[in-house]
Parts: C-alpha cells; structure tokens; sequence
C-alpha cells in the first residue's frame, strides 16, 4: 500500500484514544439508557448487556461458574429473549431475524449439541468492554431459537415504525417479570 493510501485509511479509522473521537463517542451514547440486545450471526447467539460504569459487584457475575438463565417467549409475533446473569435482574431483549447483519446462514447445532452464546457487558458510557464470556446452550433452546428465527426469515417483514410500535406495545403491556413468568420453561447452564 503506497503512503498516500496509509494516510488515507490511518485518518479514516476509529480511534478512541484520541479525545476527539472520546467526546463524540460519550456526546452519541449519553443519551441511551442502559440496554440488552441480543443477535444471531453464522456463528452463534451474541448477548450484549449495555450498562453505565458497571460495578465490581455487576461485572462478577458474569464471572466462571456463575449462574446463566435463559428463555423464550413469542408475544406480538415478536421473540423475547429472557437472561438472568448471576443474581443481578432478569434482562430481556426482543429479537428478529431480518435485522440480523450477519446472518446468512442459521447456526443449526448437529445432534445433541447446543450453539454458543458469547454474552459480553459494555460499559455503555465508555464504550469499554468489562467482561466476555462463552456459553454452550442446550440442544433444547438452541433449536427452539433456530426454529422460531428460521420462521421469521420466512415471513415478510417491515422494520419501520410497525415493528418497533409492536415492541412498544408488549412493554406497555408488560413488564420483564412478567413477561419471564408467562415464559414456557427456563434453561439453566453455567457461565464458562
């Protein structure tokens, strides 16, 4: 790569040491509440648990041998997933397989195997990424969640105001205690 094109890719690239890119990161995010979002790529399901300086007390939970509980709940042709980490509050964050980026191909387990869960706590504030640990779910839930994002795929889908008004809906209707009691089974495993 000639210089000219170093220089061009070295100023075009995220850089969060710089001030600058510090205070526009911190200007974005401060305006969002602490969140989950919970996506599926090739590879498997990504849990990212968005949350303003994290404590000791917080990011311990997500530490080895760790409690991790999960469900699936469908309301309002929409998916809920359901996680408790550890003994912090159960989590939820609704899902759909069109707005999935990296998804091309769903992560179907062979027999008996279960998927992996990368789950990961970001410090929403800095941008900084606390804790990230694996989880190898059931057979169970990962073909429950491959069949009901296989669906999805195979429904239309409009990801404009309609969607999100559906999502809005189920939280006026319902809070995540709720919605974790209305939830057909949980899945226990152990965070690795």
């Amino acid at each position: 790569m000639n210089d000219a094109n170093q220089n061009k890719k070295e100023k075009t690239s995220f850089d969060f040491t710089s001030n600058a890119m510090k205070n526009i990161y911190l200007k974005a995010t401060s305006a969002f509440t602490d969140s989950v979002n919970m996506d599926i790529s090739n590879y498997g399901v990504h849990l990212m648990i968005f949350c303003a300086y994290p404590k000791q007390s917080e990011i311990s939970q997500f530490e080895e041998n760790k409690p991790f509980e999960m469900k699936l709940i469908q309301m309002n042709g929409l998916l809920f997933g359901l996680f408790k980490v550890g003994n912090l509050n159960w989590m939820d964050a609704p899902y759909n397989a069109h707005l999935s980026q990296f998804l091309t191909k769903l992560p179907i387990p062979a027999d008996g195997t279960g998927i992996m869960l990368k789950i990961m706590l970001v410090d929403r504030i800095t941008g900084k990424t606390c804790i990230s640990k694996d989880i190898l779910l059931s057979n169970k839930i990962s073909m429950e969640l491959m069949e009901i994002a296989e669906n999805q795929l195979k429904r239309p889908f409009s990801p404009g105001k309609e969607h999100f008004m559906k999502i809005i809906d189920v939280y006026n209707r319902y809070t995540t205690k709720q919605l974790v009691a209305m939830a057909p089974s949980t899945s226990h495993f152990r965070i690795g």
